[in-house]
């Protein structure tokens, strides 16, 4: 079973993130990375299986991020799973209500991953990542009583 743990910086020196992550990897180190209680590590048998997070982006609501490493082909089931306990723990303990992903118009496989997590499509953002992809925007939304769903 996969543990969520808390993100350090260490996580990094054993994580083999798949080759499309490669870049991004190697322009990490400890200066470009600040722990947070919205950063988590996925472990399977003390390897790291997956670095995860979430970014605020306002008030209870932010944009969640994985970067999955080469043993997730692996552990498809265990990973899957765990990554619904982010999202939990994102809308229960981080408080946040609206949790947003990002999916690469060219994934579609994602798409599926995305619904079967319980997020739901609500548009496509032209020009949304560094690379200058178009990206699908998915969006959960956890219902708080007195303040969501609002009348429309």
């Amino acid at each position: 079973m996969i543990k969520l743990v808390p993100f350090t910086p260490a996580h990094l020196a054993c994580f083999y993130p798949k080759d499309r992550y490669q870049n991004l990897m190697r322009d990490l180190s400890d200066a470009h990375i600040t722990p947070s209680v919205n950063m988590l590590t996925l472990v399977k048998n003390d390897r790291v299986i997956c670095i995860a997070g979430v970014n605020r982006q306002r008030e209870g609501a932010g944009e969640v991020w994985l970067i999955p490493g080469i043993l997730v082909q692996h552990n498809k089931l265990d990973f899957y799973k765990a990554v619904k306990k982010v999202v939990a723990f994102c809308h229960e303990k981080l408080g946040f209500h609206r949790l947003e992903m990002a999916v690469n118009t060219s994934t579609d496989f994602a798409d599926k991953w995305a619904r079967n997590l319980g997020f739901e499509f609500e548009g496509i953002a032209r020009f949304y990542d560094c690379a200058g992809n178009d990206c699908k925007i998915y969006a959960s939304i956890k219902e708080v009583e007195g303040v969501w769903p609002q009348a429309r």
